[in-house]
Formats: structure tokens, sequence, C-alpha cells
């Protein structure tokens, strides 16, 4: 049994037709942001784990943020790395629905991740960012504590969690 307390809508199945925009569109967009900012990060290279930087919401989902740290640099926000499990419990929706799209955030970087995606003949590379008050109120450079993975984890562990889906199946 799974008592969340947020009001639960239809799961959005990708973009509408509304939504989307061209990559054209949204490339003069993000420059326009990030031009504003001062140019964003320019490679992947200049992105290191516990930093702090500006990241530009480009896409809202059911259970992260996609965002931009400049315009060929990926990353998202989790939802867990929003707020953490204790201040989830107590909210009366999603802690994503305060967030826009073009919103510029304060992150502090966690890590790398690749979703096994190829973009080209790379594999799709992101950003795993917190953007918690806890994170970013720590001294500069400096890591936030590692999040549970399934290599991490053990047979008996609790970690807290966000329902993504529910599915009659």
């Amino acid at each position: 049994l799974v008592s969340c307390g947020w009001e639960l809508g239809e799961k959005s199945q990708g973009r509408s037709s509304a939504d989307k925009t061209s990559e054209g569109s949204m490339g003069k967009e993000l420059t326009e942001v990030f031009r504003k900012l001062g140019g964003g990060l320019e490679s992947e290279d200049q992105v290191i784990p516990g930093a702090c930087v500006k990241a530009v919401v480009t896409g809202l989902l059911p259970s992260f943020l996609a965002v931009r740290l400049g315009p060929r640099v990926a990353g998202h926000v989790a939802i867990t790395d929003v707020v953490n499990a204790e201040a989830m419990s107590t909210l009366k929706s999603t802690p994503l629905a305060d967030f826009s799209k073009w919103q510029v955030l304060d992150a502090r970087v966690l890590g790398i991740s690749t979703s096994g995606k190829k973009r080209g003949k790379d594999p799709d590379r992101f950003f795993d960012l917190s953007v918690r008050p806890e994170d970013l109120a720590l001294k500069k450079g400096a890591v936030p504590k590692a999040r549970p993975t399934l290599e991490t984890l053990a047979e008996g562990d609790v970690v807290p969690g966000v329902i993504d889906e529910v599915r009659k199946d």
C-alpha cells in the first residue's frame, strides 16, 4: 500500500505537439538564455563533480527536470534531488510543480550518467545535478553524499523512492 498524498494526473506520454519545439527554435532560446547568463559551459570537460553551476530547465518530466549547463552540455535533476525524502513526505504536490521551462537554477554536480542510447558515435551522456538546499549549502567543491545505486544496495536496505508509473500488469 502506497500513499503519497499528491494529486495524480494522467502521465504524459511524451511531448504534445504544442510542447514540441524544433531543435532550431530551442537552440535559439537556449542561446539567448545563456547569453544573458554569460555563456554557460562549452564542453563536458568543464563540469566537475561538486561544482556549483547554473542550469536552464529545458523540459519538465514526471520524475526529473531536463536541463542544460551550456548549449551543448546536458543534465538532469531527479525528483529525489529537489528535496530530501523527509521533506518530500510532507508535500501536497509534486516537488517539480514549482519549476518552469527556461527557468535558471543554481545546482550542484553529483556526477555523470549515460542513458545507454547513442547520439551519433557517443553514448548519450548527461550530468546528474542536485538543487537540494543542503547540497547547495555545502562548501565550495564539496561533493554531496553519494546516492544509493544498484551496486551499493544490499538485500533488506530501505531507501526512499518516488513512484513514476503504475500499470495494470
